[in-house]
């Protein structure tokens, strides 16, 4: 059973503030979209739990559940899993595992993104970290400033991050280090 999951605090612009991250998803095995909606300390956590919504094989682990966080110190988005394992929880993973996240929407996103056209995606198992487009649409009126992040190319069942940070310093540090996994890559990135 999908949820959407939104913690609304004080009023800040045309969206509010507090830990939330929404995800919206049609039925069945459709890509999702992730909208971040910062908080007054830009900073944003939310989860998604997610089974077939007809059995109770969840009960046995057939179930992802997922924990998204913004911080805004290290300017990253992370997902990771916060679920616990059972004896179905390697065959829900399969079935998942071509679910993507199509889009991530961040609301309240810093004008120090005005002038950046991409971001840095790693996820648990690739090869290697992935530039993708990134779009920052200026606040109007009572509107916060947001941004759009289109198919960062990530699997909603699999441990991922985007980097917002300025990419020459994220392959800086990527270039001192010798990475032969991107968890390690993603272990790196954390300073």
């Amino acid at each position: 059973m999908r949820r959407d999951p939104y913690l609304a605090g004080e009023p800040y612009g045309n969206h509010h503030t507090g830990t939330t991250i929404e995800v919206s998803a049609p039925a069945g095995l459709n890509p999702y979209t992730l909208v971040v909606v910062t908080d007054n300390a830009r900073s944003a956590e939310g989860t998604l739990d997610v089974d077939d919504g007809e059995s109770s094989d969840y009960e046995q682990g057939a179930y992802v559940h997922r924990k998204f966080s913004f911080d805004p110190s290290k300017a990253t988005l992370v997902s990771e899993d916060i679920g616990t394992t059972g004896k179905k929880t390697e065959e829900s993973l399969k079935t998942m595992a071509n679910v993507r996240v199509e889009k991530v929407v961040m609301i309240g996103a810093p004008s120090s993104w005005a002038e950046k056209i991409e971001a840095l995606v790693m996820e648990d198992g690739a090869k290697e970290a992935k530039k993708v487009a990134l779009s920052w649409h200026s606040a109007d009126g009572k509107k916060a400033a947001w941004a759009v992040v289109r198919d960062p190319g990530v699997a909603i069942g699999r441990d991922w991050k985007i980097d917002f940070r300025d990419l020459q310093l994220v392959r800086e540090v990527v270039n001192r280090t010798s990475i032969q996994r991107s968890s390690a890559l993603l272990s790196q990135l954390d300073f």
